[in-house]
């Protein structure tokens, strides 16, 4: 019998090894490696992968970024590192990972439809291997997605569940190991935090249908409940290094990435894709039938009727698995998965939407089709393969076994031929971005130049910058996905993409805008930005595809290289140094730069509210270091060196960073003003003025009225260009109309990004700039209520078309030199709010003496060094702005955490020390210690279950 099932299991790891070879020679028939979209360059430069995600924060990806799941890549990139260092290339780690990725989802759910059904079932447990390989669900949703971690999820599902099911029913601890061992392995798939969640659901059913399906009596279920929260402990033990720094860190960092309302608007929007047609099927029909990213064969009469044929076998399969005591529970479980995967579609559509209004950390699943849905093929290849067997036994007996034969080939055809782009390695990105890229040897000796340079200090500031996370580049193979230049350049740190923290992504949004007119007039505002952002070089790419609208919009005019390249070369700060093929190199001169680390006491208090970053840095032009608080709330010692501004942004509503209720209001009152307007427009008999009214009115109906795949919008655009043209820069309208028009649009604007209309938005968004309706840079618009300290030193910036908003009856000039003393004036203004008076004040200079003696990075996550202070300043850190990050000085065996912790040029720390003398210092990232106390209790877990099974070995042993 153990002969016969090792010759099965054999039997079976040599069809599906080669069905794995087989398709991984079609996908690599050159040198370029897959890559792009969401995943980057896998494979590419291991070694610094495995750098960057040992820690929980990205110092490579400058100014620092927060990513505490990403060490569970660790194993897998240790594993690639070593295969580098043994000759292998990015292609050929690429090639190994797919055909495992491949083998694993085949051979892995051929072992568990052989466990189920029965080890004699071999021909049927190839057919549920190979539909889990070839199904709708993993052509699409694992491998035209092409995320790294649902992909190696897809392939040590069936593992997990199969160690699973035999550690809790049997008991035995090797069971437990091998389920601990796969988790291991496989733990990047936790990268994404929606595999927990998958992994613990699919467990969760399974033991809980092994309960009841069939009843096996109360001293079972206490076994199995004991077993399973035994298995579960172990596992948080084992992988307490990555689940103590996600879930003590990720809570806080996600809720300023995806907000309650965002989840809750993917759930409803993705459920009108999930209804049930389309489940059954196991297709997205988003990425197979509305974007055909896979081709139009799939909207023809034939590509739409095999789905059904395979669903066909699966719902036979169904129907008598429920017939069956021993299957019955498959198939409960593949309806609960269905109900599961469904998300907000019908039936039963308000349990979701409840619990994602009830539960924030639901938000992982915001997507229940693409999250939850591998367990769909999973528990379908059990039913299809029962129902296969139904069909041919009942093929058999009323037609003879040559039509058996004849109905598992065609059923083997239709698996095969539904997944033809997986055959000819076209699953991979569209026709317009083909995910593959081959790097430029450029890139190669721009790296080793500046790796050979003496200056270990200082970030790598890459232009053009989108203010996005995507770049496309015209390189041979093209590329087109996430920006990865801190894989790329392993000298120091990049900036070249935003981070996803608001606050800190306005402030690089600066980058995009002040190379261009009118902020390059300005020399010293571009020193200015470079200095706050610690840049030390400048690589200009050529090579980036600007006028890719998909990619860049409206913005692309900005990145022109071209044109950056003329702006460069004119800074004399700025030194050319080389150029590699599409890249040039500058260097700012050693005198201009500033170190991450340095002392400061020139600085102006900055109290922006809701101003948008831009607008500061383009405003505030003065020398010296920019310090806000993050709770308004700074001390007298603060101000008293320091002039504090205030920043009043424009009157009108801003409505990209407003609550659905706020942007609900506010379109009432646009509404509102324009039949108001209306009527005003009758009355003095500007009848031109009037019609252009109505059509507003027309537009703002019809913007909420267009359906999902913008049937409409071509008419939409019609009638907002009419708008626009008769809205011209001489119309007399202007001087009435223009607050009112600008906050419309934007309204129309908002609506059209939520329901996915990039490029209609994009392009409104761009007339309006260039009809000077809306400026280049949006300001941000609601002025708020500041809390004004009682000393200090004062600046007003404000725009002149504001001076209405002063109370006292004087404006205030938008632009004054010298110094204001306390005798000029007593400032009262009115804001949105309150009515604030404010006292201008002298400013004095004071000279620093204050110096730092000297500091050494220690490792992304720590620094340390001497530093003397003279007098009472700031300490500047140009790393992301977290709480986490902490300042300890020590003196003659006496240490003390500095707790006045500032945000410092409007995206970095700052530390304001009122100490005298000199102080040994350190900088840490305090949750880095989390993830390094998880390690050492993952190791003691592991030691102790070594001893536990060392045990166990040894007591057999002594019994034989």
């Amino acid at each position: 019998m153990i002969k016969l099932v090792k010759s099965l299991k054999l039997q079976g790891a040599l069809v599906f090894f080669l069905i794995s070879a087989f398709i991984v020679v079609t996908w690599f028939r050159d040198s370029a490696i897959y890559g792009g979209a969401e995943v980057g360059l896998f494979g590419y430069n291991p070694q610094r992968w495995l750098e960057i995600s040992k820690y929980v924060w990205w110092e490579a990806v400058s100014p620092g970024q927060l990513i505490p799941h990403f060490i569970t890549a660790v194993p897998l990139y240790f594993f690639f590192t070593i295969l580098n260092l043994i000759g292998l290339s990015a292609q050929n780690i690429q090639q190994l990972f797919f055909f495992l990725i491949l083998f694993l989802m085949g051979f892995g759910m051929y072992l568990l439809s052989l466990n189920i059904l029965a080890e004699d079932q071999k021909k049927y447990s190839l057919f549920a291997g190979l539909f889990y390989m070839f199904n709708a669900y993993t052509l699409v949703s694992v491998w035209h997605r092409f995320l790294y971690p649902t992909l190696i999820l897809a392939a040590v599902l069936p593992f997990l569940i199969l160690w699973w099911r035999k550690w809790t029913n049997e008991g035995k601890i090797f069971y437990l190991n091998l389920f601990l061992l796969v988790n291991f392995l496989s733990v990047y798939m936790y990268g994404n935090l929606a595999s927990l969640v998958t992994v613990w659901i699919a467990l969760s059913l399974v033991s809980i249908a092994e309960v009841f399906f069939p009843w096996q009596g109360r001293a079972f279920v206490g076994k199995l409940a004991v077993r399973f929260l035994a298995g579960f402990i172990f596992f948080v033990l084992t992988n307490i290094w990555w689940i103590a720094p996600t879930f003590s860190i990720a809570p806080g960092l996600l809720p300023e990435q995806h907000s309650s309302e965002d989840n809750l608007g993917t759930l409803i929007v993705l459920g009108r894709q999930t209804i049930m047609p389309y489940l059954l099927q196991l297709a997205n029909p988003f990425y197979l039938f509305y974007r055909q990213e896979l081709g139009a064969v799939y909207t023809s009469f034939i590509f739409k009727l095999i789905p059904w044929m395979i669903s066909g076998v699966l719902l036979v399969g169904l129907i008598a698995s429920l017939k069956l005591k021993d299957y019955a529970k498959y198939a409960l479980i593949f309806i609960a998965a269905l109900l599961l995967s469904k998300g907000a579609s019908s039936p039963f559509s308000y349990p979701p939407i409840f619990a994602f209004e009830q539960f924030y950390f639901l938000g992982v699943l915001r997507n229940p089709f693409e999250k939850l849905g591998i367990i769909l093929p999973i528990f379908g290849a059990i039913l299809f393969a029962i129902g296969l067997q139904a069909l041919l036994k009942w093929g058999s007996s009323r037609f003879g076994s040559g039509v058996s034969r004849l109905v598992s080939i065609m059923v083997l055809f239709a698996l095969l031929g539904y997944a033809w782009p997986m055959l000819g390695g076209n699953i991979f990105g569209t026709k317009q971005y083909p995910a593959k890229a081959t790097v430029p040897e450029s890139y190669q000796e721009a790296n080793r130049w500046l790796t050979q340079q003496k200056d270990d200090q200082g970030v790598i500031l890459h232009l053009p910058f989108s203010g996005k996370d995507v770049v496309t580049y015209d390189w041979n193979e093209g590329y087109h996905g996430v920006d990865q230049n801190e894989i790329l350049f392993t000298s120091m740190p990049s900036l070249s993409r935003v981070v996803g923290i608001k606050r800190i992504d306005d402030t690089l949004n600066s980058l995009t805008y002040i190379f261009t007119p009118p902020f390059s007039e300005d020399d010293k505002q571009i020193l200015r930005v470079l200095q706050f952002f610690n840049i030390k070089f400048i690589v200009l790419h050529k090579d980036t595809a600007w006028d890719d609208k998909d990619t860049y919009g409206e913005k692309g005019s900005l990145l022109e290289p071209n044109s950056l390249e003329k702006v460069l070369d004119g800074l004399n700060f700025l030194k050319k140094e080389e150029q590699f093929g599409q890249l040039i190199i500058y260097k700012l001169t050693d005198e201009n730069f500033k170190a991450v680390l340095r002392f400061s006491r020139n600085a102006q208090i900055v109290y922006p509210g809701e101003s948008n970053i831009i607008q500061v840095l383009s405003k505030t032009k003065e020398e010296g270091d920019i310090i806000s608080s993050t709770d308004d709330k700074i001390a007298d010692e603060v101000t008293k060196i320091s002039r504090q501004t205030l920043i009043f942004p424009d009157k009108k509503f801003q409505y990209f960073d407003s609550s659905p209720s706020a942007v609900i209001a506010k379109a009432s009152d646009s509404f509102k003003k324009l039949l108001q307007l209306r009527a005003y427009f009758e009355s003095i008999g500007y009848s031109q003025s009037e019609r252009l009214t109505d059509e507003l009115i027309e537009a703002t109906k019809k913007v909420t009225l267009l359906n999902e795949d913008f049937s409409q919008s071509a008419d939409y655009k019609q009638l907002i260009k009419r708008i626009l043209d008769k809205y011209s820069k001489n119309s007399g309208m202007r001087l009435i109309f223009d607050a009112d028009f600008s906050s419309l649009m934007s309204l129309h604007i908002l609506i059209l990004r939520q329901l996915g209309a990039e490029s209609i938005a994009d392009w409104i968004d761009g007339e309006m700039v260039k009809m000077e309706v809306s400026p280049k840079v949006r300001n941000s618009t609601q002025v708020f209520k500041f809390t004004i300290p009682a000393k200090g030193s004062y600046e007003i910036l404000t725009d002149s078309q504001q001076k209405d908003i002063f109370i006292n009856g004087k404006s205030l000039p938008s632009q004054k030199e010298g110094i204001f003393d306390e005798a000029d004036y007593e400032i009262g203004f009115k804001d949105n709010i309150d009515d604030v008076v404010l006292r201008q004040q002298s400013l004095k200079e004071v000279v620093s003496t204050n110096r730092l003696l000297g500091f050494k990075q220690e490792s992304p996550v720590s620094y340390s060094g001497k530093v003397n202070f003279a007098s009472p300043g700031f300490i500047i850190f140009a790393q992301g702005f977290h709480p986490g990050w902490q300042l300890t000085l020590s003196r003659s065996g006496q240490q003390e955490k500095i707790k006045e912790h500032f945000l410092s040029n409007l995206y970095g720390n700052a530390w304001w020390v009122d100490k005298t003398g000199e102080y040994d210092f350190k900088i840490e990232f305090t949750p880095q210690k989390i993830a390094d106390m998880g390690v050492t209790l993952a190791l003691a877990t592991t030691i102790l279950l070594i001893i536990v099974n060392l045990y166990i070995f040894l007591r057999r042993i002594v019994r034989r």
